[in-house]
């Protein structure tokens, strides 16, 4: 019988939790794949014990060179011969029936291309996030923020072949930071196959995703952040659209808001979110009913960034929204009582 499904786990320095994550693959359910370990040169234990498994599901490989997660993921893309490829990392635990959820549900629904699913963080806190589940949803959100959660996912290699995709942004980055510098590999794959297939994250919990010790440094974050916002321009092009510097860091995360000292650009992100839906309506890239509901749900978003700025900032905002839901009064009234007693204590 075809061996249906290769496991692609790029590594490196990750011996602290390497073992569990190789037992997590070994043990499921589905047992006929390939499991394809790509060691970039780390230079802690990784190797040791990735050869202490004798288990002849594993191919081995060990990069000449340090390259990063995606040249490294675009390697086992060559070497893949099979049906199916699935995400795995090297800190990650998949959960026992992973695999076999995952292909069941792919030969019963050979429209979807990308299928992920429920994950539950755990590390530095734990909860399991509240994604989209279907094709529109899953697209749609694209536009602000990735809802695919990489290692959880298995594609059809068909539609990379076919398509002659790789892992990687359209356009090269204009830096000198290379592969150790986020590369957005994931968000961008999602980006350059959404008009070829559909996605779907199915209703199972199949991967605790490790979120331990992740803070980056003040200036690596600046240039990811650099990166993202390449990324981003990337993506509104696609509608049209020539973001300001402001809106672009809004539309990246509102903790750039925190650093705003004007109430100004409160009109202009709505405006922003506007020509999103205006462009969209014409060039129908997704879907606008769903469009719809994404903005307002960012613009929703926004509110609860605003008290701590002070009342001029709440006041602009009710007056650009011209209403005012009562979730974000009950919210208001409960930030003051706490603002008022956090004082009065200090």
């Amino acid at each position: 019988m075809e061996t249906l499904v290769t496991i692609a786990m790029p590594v490196y320095n990750a011996d602290k939790y390497l073992k569990e994550s190789i037992d997590s693959i070994l043990n499921q359910t589905f047992t006929d794949f390939i499991f394809l370990i790509i060691n970039d040169c780390s230079t802690d234990n990784t190797e040791n014990i990735i050869l202490s498994y004798k288990d002849k599901r594993i191919k081995y490989l060990k990069n000449d060179v340090n390259i990063g997660v995606r040249d490294s993921l675009n390697r086992a893309l060559s070497l893949t011969t099979t049906k199916y490829l699935a995400r795995m990392d090297a800190d990650d635990i998949s959960l026992p029936n992973r695999l076999e959820w995952q292909i069941d549900f792919m030969e019963k629904n050979p429209l979807i291309g990308v299928c992920g699913g429920l994950y539950e963080i755990f590390g530095n806190k734990n909860h399991i996030p509240n994604i989209p589940m279907k094709d529109e949803a899953i697209k749609t959100k694209l536009i602000f923020i990735n809802q695919i959660c990489h290692p959880s996912i298995m594609l059809r290699m068909d539609i990379l072949r076919n398509n002659n995709i790789l892992y990687g942004v359209p356009f090269e980055f204009n830096d000198s930071f290379g592969p150790k510098i986020s590369e957005l590999e994931d968000f961008a794959l999602w980006h350059r196959i959404k008009s070829f297939t559909r996605f779907e994250n199915i209703n199972k919990l199949i991967l605790r995703y490790r979120m331990e010790g992740q803070n980056i440094s003040y200036n690596k974050e600046s240039l990811v952040l650099q990166r993202k916002k390449s990324f981003f321009k990337h993506i509104l092009n696609e509608l049209q659209i020539q973001p300001s510097s402001a809106n672009l860091h809004y539309h990246i995360s509102f903790k750039y808001f925190e650093q705003s000292r004007n109430t100004e650009e409160i009109e202009q992100f709505r405006a922003h979110l506007d020509k999103i839906l205006d462009k969209n309506r014409t060039l129908n890239i997704y879907s606008q009913t769903e469009l719809k509901r994404v903005v307002e749900e960012k613009w929703d978003q926004l509110f609860f960034h605003l008290p701590p700025k002070g009342n001029k900032y709440i006041k602009e905002y009710f007056r650009v929204s011209k209403k005012r839901k009562f979730s974000q009064l009950v919210y208001l009234s409960k930030y003051s009582v706490n603002n008022f007693f956090g004082r009065k204590q200090s």
